[in-house]
Formats: structure tokens, C-alpha cells, sequence
């Protein structure tokens, strides 16, 4: 979910910029059945090794990825991305019915999704619920090359409870008096989203033990704002992985991935050598 504050607007130049890339990018939109027949759309854009990018929660690969420029700049760079919407987000959204939210559908998609294109070689990032995904998805088993974690904490990852209960208040909350409701509200009603299945989505992530997370192996860069203190500690939550470290950047929860820092930051760990890696 974003909404602009006066710190997290970007140029009009930027934007339209954006748009028209957008606006490439259009036709590359696929559709394909998940492991249970609800509708996954993605993007699949340029060439080489891929990098599977995770949204945000009550938004879309579109606003957390191509707008801000991300998705280009890894296409531009040699890598080929893969951008999925996510159940009941964007063009996932099935409005004939509602979308069923068994524990980890959200990894089950994002797994389901790789086999269907046959990738086994990948990196992956995600960033706030799709960096919880993207953390449910190596606890799973998955084995990218290298992982990057936006807006993401411990507290959120061991007991995603707390968090869940925040939005469901926001959704419910009399946004004339809460400016975060209003905001949340307003941007459901923008995207054509259900608060159901919002509401569904976050409270299917399971809690995850320490031991669990001990288990993970690639190599991890978790980024969060300074301002950022909504989903736990990520210094505490990279302790607990085997190879990674955690870094603040300047902006808030929804502002940090207008900050062109989370961009340089993403791409200079996912262009590392591999002797590099093994350093962190």
C-alpha cells in the first residue's frame, strides 16, 4: 500500500518517464492457473538470469516494481524479470468469486509459478508481505542465488499476527478520523481490491521459529528505512539467517523504495561476484 507524503513524491518528469515505460511493458503480462486454479498474472520482461521481484501488500508488481524504475534498471542491466501480481492483487484479482487463502498460498503461488517456467536458477527480492513471502518460500525449500528483503523485520516474520491485526483494524477503522485507514481504504477502493481477501492473505503466513530461519543459506541483504519500524528489527532478523546483514536507508515504510539508494543497493548485491558473496 502507498501513499505519497511530501518526502516520498517524486518529479513529474519522473512519472511520465515511468508511465511510458509502463506502457512497453504492457504487453509482456501473462496469466496462468496457480497450484489450486486461482488466477496468477505476471510480468516476464528482458533476458537472461532471472530475478523473481514480490510486491507489497495492496499493491501490484506494477506500483512496487516498474513504476519506480527497479524492474527497468535489472532489465538493462542483463537480467530477465519475473513480476508476479499476487493472489487477489492486480490482475490476480478474481471478482467473480472469492479467492480461497490456504497457509502459504502466497509461496505455493510463487512456487507453482518458477515450475510453470521451468526456473531453477534464480535471484529473488521481495518487499514488505513479498519479502514475508519470499522468506516463506526459502523456508520451503527454495534456493536462489541471492535474496534481497525490503521493510521487513523479525517480529513480522516470527509472528505475523500482530501486523495482520493492525491492517484488519485499518480496514475497519472509521477513516474520517485515521489518516492510515483513509489511506489504506481509499486505496482499495482505487484498485478494485476486497478487503476480504486482503484480510485473508496476511493471516495466511504461519509463524516461523528461530530454527527455521537458521536453516536459510543464500546470501541475504535485507534494506529497511530509517523510519521504518513497523515490522520488527532487520539487523535481529539477519541474525538469524547464515549470510546476511541488514542495512537502513532514508524514508518510511511506503517511502524507502522511492529512495533511489533501494534500487543501487538491490542491483550492486545481485551483480556480486561469488567470492564477494561468501564474505557476508
Amino acid at each position: 500500500m502507498y501513499f505519497k507524503g511530501p518526502r516520498d513524491c517524486r518529479s513529474r518528469g519522473a512519472d511520465e518517464a515511468h508511465d511510458s515505460a509502463d506502457k512497453r511493458h504492457a504487453a509482456s503480462v501473462k496469466k496462468i492457473n496457480s497450484f489450486d486454479g486461482a488466477p496468477l498474472a505476471y510480468y516476464d520482461i528482458g533476458a537472461g538470469k532471472p530475478v523473481l521481484l514480490i510486491h507489497a501488500f495492496a499493491s501490484n508488481a506494477e506500483k512496487t516494481w516498474l513504476k519506480n524504475g527497479i524492474a527497468s534498471q535489472l532489465v538493462e542491466s542483463g537480467r530477465r524479470i519475473i513480476a508476479p501480481d499476487l493472489r487477489g492483487h492486480g490482475a490476480s484479482r478474481e471478482t467473480s468469486a472469492f479467492l480461497a487463502f490456504p497457509p502459504d498460498a502466497l509461496a505455493l503461488d510463487m512456487e507453482h509459478l518458477l515450475n510453470a517456467l521451468a526456473v531453477s536458477d534464480f535471484d529473488l527480492a521481495g518487499y514488505s508481505m513479498g519479502a514475508l513471502t519470499a522468506v516463506r518460500m526459502l523456508m520451503r525449500g527454495a534456493l536462489p542465488s541471492r535474496v534481497v528483503l525490503g521493510g521487513l523485520g523479525l517480529a513480522n516474520v516470527t509472528h505475523p499476527g500482530p501486523v495482520s491485526d493492525r491492517f484488519e483494524h485499518l480496514l475497519r477503522a472509521d477513516p474520517a478520523t485515521d489518516f492510515a485507514a483513509r489511506a489504506l481504504q481509499a486505496e482499495i477502493v482505487r484498485e478494485a481490491l476486497s478487503a476480504t481477501e486482503l484480510t485473508a492473505s496476511m493471516r495466511s503466513f504461519p509463524d516461523s521459529s528461530p530454527e527455521e530461519l537458521q536453516a536459510i543459506t543464500p546470501p541475504t541483504l535485507i534494506i529497511c528505512g530509517d523510519r521504518d519500524n513497523e515490522h520488527g528489527d532487520p539487523a535481529a532478523l539477519a541474525a538469524h539467517f547464515r549470510n546476511a546483514r541488514a542495512e537502513r536507508i532514508t524514508g518510511s515504510h511506503t517511502g524507502t523504495l522511492k529512495n533511489p539508494e533501494f534500487a543501487a543497493k538491490l542491483l550492486d548485491f545481485l551483480t556480486l561476484d561469488e567470492r564477494t558473496q561468501k564474505a557476508y
